[in-house]
């Protein structure tokens, strides 16, 4: 449930607060005051793209924020995405956006920066919006089902994961079937790809690579390609170490001299001590340098036989991987390519028979479910046909068809039709040939009427839900939408279970019967227009209602009339709509 909605620099809003509050919201105004602008900044707080045209200051950031009501349906979510209880306050949820003319926006749950993905996982479980756009829903006949399957769900709770066990059988058959597919190929192409990865695989073998060969090699080959300067180097340093006047000589003669005056001073024999370690360190440099240089020698062979490995190596990375580890893995995909192929008649009567299995347990609970549809059609065609009589479509008639298909599908083996005739006489055709605007949206809030009631914690918005209706019709209306606000249901015994209905509305009969009334009005001041809203208590209503009913200056006779319709609206909300 939403409790709040803020909204800055969104088209003619400049700073607004919108209050909701548990019950029935309803917002009217006048033509362009700004109505459409809630739905907007509601789509856009749940995650739709933002247009930067909509800012009203292009220099300064649009910001739209919701406060909501935790349940226990939204907590599972914010779990999965990486929240626990220590990120919630007093059971709320405060979800923000905001936009610059840059382009840089930041989407922010409780105060922390998440991807937009997090707050779209949220958005179905938050509100739902019902306007013309999802009432084209009913035109399409791929969504009968859906609607079916909704209203068994409601009094069946392993319905629904009956429904999702199905849809898992149907793919893991579809699966199965695309494995055996693959599998049916030709025989000369199998041969052919068979003697392909043995040559691929001997070329390996018979390489008999070792891990890191190449880059030992490329070691010996810096060495061997550079050995003249390495023999030229190494024999200049004995020189310099071992000659006449080398180092080692001078070093000796230094650590002589002072050994020969360190009876004198403690710290000229501890410079004598030092001397002499540096003189044998020397010494053994001098004596090792000598003994590597007598092993120096240029070995041709060597180096022809490395260039040659080195070169096999490079081929076979070339063709099977960038390094050798990578030409290891490939060889192992090749022995498990090899065996699949030699092992394909097995593996096909392995898949043969799980496909088999698959489609036995998918018949089985298929027919389970289309038995269901069967049944539950009959009471949903019923209490439909209850519901649109009492919205001033008495001469309708409602029929849910169910033809069985042959073919394996997601849903089952059934497909689903809604089938109307709005008039007497009329044959009854598939809803989306005979019906109107105004009798979709009728329809639309029935089907809302039925199903909304186990919609717990959901914020539910409809937009145009009134279009084409007026008189005693508009009665019903306001008073189905108060009672899916309280969640009421024949059976629920006047329970005052609230949850929360929001709609946008230009007909006083609905806006009469809300429990919050919100106007959105638009001002001008100075030289810019802005649209603001505030709430109206029941005298402000009284005059609202008015002005809906087309008394734009209140009259003794226009107030009477109003009150008549806000009287009767209070009675309204302690009826239960049967």
């Amino acid at each position: 449930m939403i409790l709040e909605l803020y909204i800055e620099n969104f088209i003619l809003m400049d700073k607004v607060t919108i209050p909701f509050t548990s019950g029935f919201n309803v917002i009217t105004g006048e033509t362009g005051a700004g109505k459409s602008m809630v739905l907007g900044a509601l789509n856009l707080l749940l995650g739709a793209r933002f247009n930067k045209d909509l800012m009203k200051y292009p220099d300064k950031k649009t910001i739209i924020q919701g406060n909501f009501i935790l349940n226990n349906t939204i907590f599972n979510i914010l779990e999965d995405i990486g929240f626990d209880k220590n990120d919630m306050e007093d059971d709320m949820l405060i979800i923000s956006r905001q936009w610059q003319s840059s382009g840089k926006q930041i989407s922010r749950i409780n105060g922390r920066i998440v991807p937009i993905s997090s707050i779209k996982t949220l958005g179905a479980s938050l509100v739902q919006i019902h306007g013309q756009h999802e009432n084209q829903i009913l035109l399409n006949t791929d969504e009968h089902i859906n609607i079916l399957d909704e209203f068994i769900a409601i009094s069946e709770e392993e319905f629904a994961s009956q429904i999702q066990n199905l849809s898992v059988l149907y793919s893991d058959i579809q699966n199965t079937k695309k494995r055996i597919h693959q599998i049916d190929i030709d025989p000369i192409y199998r041969q052919r790809q068979m003697e392909l990865i043995q040559y691929q695989m001997t070329e390996i073998d018979d390489a008999n690579l070792k891990d890191n060969e190449d880059e030992l090699i490329y070691e010996e080959l810096d060495y061997i390609r550079n050995f003249e300067k390495i023999h030229h180097s190494i024999m200049k340093s004995t020189e310099l170490l071992s000659n006449d006047n080398g180092v080692e000589t001078m070093m000796g003669r230094a650590f002589t001299t002072l050994q020969s005056i360190s009876d004198f001073d403690h710290t000229i024999l501890e410079f004598a001590s030092r001397a002499e370690s540096i003189y044998y360190d020397i010494q053994a440099i001098s004596e090792d340098i000598r003994s590597y240089s007598s092993d120096l020698s240029y070995d041709e062979e060597r180096l022809n036989t490395l260039e040659n490995r080195l070169l096999l190596i490079e081929d076979l990375k070339r063709k099977y991987g960038n390094s050798i580890s990578q030409i290891f893995e490939f060889y192992e995909d090749l022995q498990t390519q090899y065996h699949e192929f030699n092992t394909l008649e097995q593996t096909k009567a392995m898949l043969c028979d799980e496909l088999s299995k698959l489609q036995k347990d998918y018949d089985t609970l298929a027919q389970l479910i289309s038995s269901k549809r069967m049944t539950s059609a009959k009471v949903l065609e019923q209490r439909l046909m209850e519901e649109i009589h009492q919205l001033n479509m008495q001469d309708a008639i409602f029929k849910i068809d169910i033809q069985k298909s042959k073919n394996i599908q997601k849903n089952g083996y059934d497909n689903v039709q809604f089938m109307i005739s709005t008039n007497a006489g009329q044959p009854i055709l598939s809803i989306k040939k005979v019906i109107s605007g105004g009798e979709l949206s009728r329809i639309m809030l029935a089907i809302k009427y039925i199903l909304g009631q186990k919609d717990d914690g959901i914020a539910m918005v409809f937009d145009e839900i009134d279009a084409g209706i007026s008189g005693n019709t508009a009665h019903v209306v306001a008073q189905k939408l108060s009672v899916i606000a309280r969640h009421l249901s024949i059976d629920d015994d006047m329970a005052q279970n609230l949850s929360q209905v929001i709609c946008i509305t230009h007909l006083p009969q609905i806006a009469a019967i809300s429990d919050n009334h919100l106007l959105i009005e638009k001002v001008h001041e100075e030289d810019h227009t802005i649209s603001r809203i505030r709430q109206l208590c029941d005298e402000q209503k009284i005059d609202e209602i008015v002005r809906l009913s087309g008394g734009d200056i209140p009259s003794k006779v226009s107030r009477e009339h109003a009150y008549a319709i806000w009287e009767k609206a209070q009675k309204n909300k302690n009826i239960t709509v049967t």
